[in-house]
């Protein structure tokens, strides 16, 4: 049974009445959710290369959080930044995005609303070595609700970067 969407967040229209109807073989939707600038950096570089050759539609899903003393319908912050911010890293990406920009009381609250349950989705983040870091305690709560998720580092390459602590430590042999 699919979870009701959470009744306190206002969605935007849904990413999937954008799908060309002349079509006869659905489209590849890529779901890719925002976290931090360099986490959805790396997830829009991962949409772009796992979508190669397929021409995927990647919607790119970005939580504008509104804190609970202040009506919905009037946040504080404008949601016209936080679309020029993502609009922005969505044309660096290279792919072709749809931003959906989604206004809502809890960062993970829209997210069962914005994606139909399989989807495969791509989130972007910082790895934790003891314990897990928000945007992967998000990966493994989109999986536990039946998403295929792909988690991506969003340092760019660990294996250098742990190579380089290595040499330093105990220098070139």
């Amino acid at each position: 049974m699919r979870p009701s969407p959470d009744p306190r967040s206002r969605l935007s229209t849904s990413p999937h009445a954008e799908a060309p109807a002349s079509s006869t073989a659905p489209r590849l939707h890529l779901f890719v959710v925002a976290t931090t600038e360099r986490g959805t950096r790396a997830a829009l570089a991962a949409a772009r290369v796992l979508g190669c050759g397929l021409e995927p539609q990647v919607v790119l899903i970005a939580p504008h959080v509104v804190p609970y003393p202040q009506p919905l319908h009037h946040p504080a912050n404008p949601v016209q930044f936080t679309e020029h911010r993502f609009r922005a890293l969505a044309e660096c990406s290279g792919a072709d995005v749809l931003v959906r920009v989604c206004v809502c009381r809890t960062y993970a609250a829209p997210l069962d609303g914005m994606m139909p349950l399989g989807s495969t989705v791509i989130v972007g983040g910082s790895r934790g070595r003891w314990l897990r870091t928000p945007a992967q305690r998000l990966a493994t709560r989109l999986s536990g609700r039946g998403h295929h998720v792909l988690f991506i580092d969003e340092r760019p390459e660990p294996l250098r970067a742990a190579q380089g602590i290595f040499s330093r430590l105990y220098g070139d042999s």
